[in-house]
């Protein structure tokens, strides 16, 4: 993340320090409304979309999209019954496969791919990495998994055949209750199950920075069909009960240099209490620019806890 931490001292070096003269990314992208890479969509827009399965227009008001993997890969988790965000970043690994999510129930997998990605001049040791392909396999009755691929430049459906579809104009494709559809910007929309929607951003520059290279954003628009047993960095969190606990002591009152003192807190999850301290971000949670929202970090030496592994734990076929 881009601040320094008010816990450890530590810096986390995010989105925000990437954009020269802190100009909104938005203003860069080449096509259609992206997110920053720093960001988790929230569709709540009185915007209209199309429901893949029946085509009829739905508000995405309705949508909450639970948690998001983009950028450097940047986590964002929503809990709405607090109302609250959580996010945390991972330092990944050029070419590791990072297991997102895992359905032993459904027989639901879906796979990132990273990609190398410039250091910032001043933090050679900072590895920094995108996704530049999304892996989703599920298993179909009588015919073994089903995989979509989304890259960069297609996407691919291997079932009962083989299809591909081009990123750079709308198209759909559907096959039993795996549908695939690239909207009018340029989206693509993941359903393999009635109750179960990824959404997949596409992220180009007209003028990159050296630090800005096209790469992938993905983001759970409806989770309901993961069951509890899911795991992966994203797939946990879907049905995860996680509390916010405020420090009494830290309720954002100034300090004696005239500084406001930040707010802590502890979230409480699975038997565990991870200091938190809550920020305000730039934000994109809609198809409309940018806004300051708050989000209750989690420090990068605390990362493990909340995801109960290591890194490594994540990466396909390191076990």
């Amino acid at each position: 993340v881009d601040t320094a931490n008010l816990l450890t001292g530590h810096y986390d070096i995010g989105y925000d320090e990437y954009i020269e003269g802190g100009q909104d990314a938005d203003s860069n992208l080449q096509i259609g409304h992206k997110p920053s890479l720093r960001s988790y969509y929230r569709a709540k827009s009185s915007q209209r979309s199309l429901n893949l399965f029946t085509g009829q227009q739905i508000r995405s008001s309705a949508q909450v999209f639970s948690v998001s993997a983009d950028g450097d890969p940047h986590f964002v988790v929503h809990l709405p019954r607090l109302g609250e965000n959580i996010c945390f970043t991972i330092d990944g690994e050029p070419n590791d496969v990072l297991r997102l999510v895992d359905d032993p129930v459904r027989g639901i997998i879906v796979d990132g791919h990273l990609m190398w990605a410039p250091s910032k001049v001043g933090f050679e040791d900072h590895s920094r990495t995108y996704f530049d392909q999304l892996i989703f396999s599920m298993e179909m009755e009588g015919a073994g998994p089903w995989v979509v691929t989304v890259s960069l430049t297609s996407i691919v459906l291997e079932g009962e055949d083989r299809v591909m579809l081009p990123v750079d104009k709308p198209g759909s494709v559907k096959r039993r209750d795996v549908k695939i559809q690239v909207d009018d910007q340029l989206r693509a929309w993941v359903m393999l199950r009635r109750d179960l929607q990824f959404l997949v951003l596409f992220h180009h520059y007209q003028h990159p920075t050296y630090l800005q290279l096209s790469h992938l954003g993905i983001y759970i628009a409806s989770g309901q069909g993961l069951s509890p047993r899911t795991k992966g960095l994203l797939g946990q969190f879907q049905h995860a009960e996680i509390d916010i606990v405020r420090s009494k002591d830290a309720t954002g009152s100034s300090e004696a240099n005239g500084q406001e003192k930040a707010t802590t807190g502890e979230l409480r999850w699975r038997g565990e209490k991870i200091p938190v301290l809550l920020q305000t971000k730039s934000l994109k949670d809609t198809v409309q620019k940018r806004h300051p929202g708050n989000c209750w970090l989690v420090i990068k030496a605390q990362v493990e806890r909340l995801v109960n592994g290591t890194y490594r734990d994540y990466v396909v076929g390191h076990n």
